[in-house]
């Protein structure tokens, strides 16, 4: 994608994690048109600049529908919607989803196009990292948070199929839960097959970017 010809309609983020404290989650671009993602107790906050402000804070505490799409499951699955068009942003969280919020008055966000996802200081497990070039429909949302039951899904800018990776401090690259508890017992010396980035990466996870051509693992 040339950003130059042309401008992303918005920017979607989903991604799934573990961490114990998640007071930073992650910045989209950092180099042009930063986007950082925080949490709290109280919710998520979308810092539109790489000064921490503006900001908008988001409660994800409305069903978006009636069955957690996985009632078992360990992850915590986000998805992060922002809208240039319409100037608004949303945040789904598992089956539950915020209420769409207008951008402060004086933020006129447009989404740069850099394919590059920073996680500064995150500690944690991190999987399944995509990015769209533009808000995901709820259908979408849906699918992705199901995990990709009723189509494929993958970023239109960066997928973690096609991930590159760029670690900083102490960094583990390992396959995911779901593709451990498929393997055989005994198989530990079985070779190990990772997109470019890795199956799962733990304990301040660095910088992901767009690079390869190699086909996502079901998941």
């Amino acid at each position: 994608m040339n950003p130059g010809c042309v401008t992303p309609a918005g920017v979607s983020v989903c991604l799934r994690y573990l961490s114990i404290s998640e007071p930073s989650l992650f910045t989209l671009s950092p180099s042009r048109s930063p986007l950082t993602v925080s949490h709290n107790v109280y919710g998520y906050q979308l810092a539109f600049s790489r000064y921490g402000y503006p900001t908008l804070n988001f409660l994800p505490n409305l069903r978006f529908w009636a069955d957690p799409p996985h009632p078992l499951d360990i992850w915590t699955r986000v998805c992060f919607t922002v809208d240039s068009g319409r100037k608004v942003a949303q945040v789904f969280s598992g089956s539950n989803i915020s209420t769409r919020q207008m951008f402060p008055q004086s933020v006129n966000y447009v989404w740069s196009g850099e394919p590059v996802v920073d996680f500064p200081g995150f500690d944690g497990q991190l999987t399944d990292i995509q990015v769209w070039d533009y808000p995901l429909s709820y259908k979408e949302v849906f699918n992705y948070m199901m995990g990709g039951v009723y189509m494929p899904y993958r970023g239109s800018v960066l997928s973690w199929s096609h991930i590159s990776y760029s670690p900083r401090g102490r960094t583990l690259l390992e396959d995911n839960y779901e593709l451990q508890a498929r393997r055989p017992i005994g198989s530990r010396g079985l070779r190990r097959h990772w997109p470019k980035g890795g199956r799962k990466a733990g304990r301040k996870a660095g910088r992901f970017s767009y690079g390869g051509k190699r086909e996502r693992e079901p998941l």
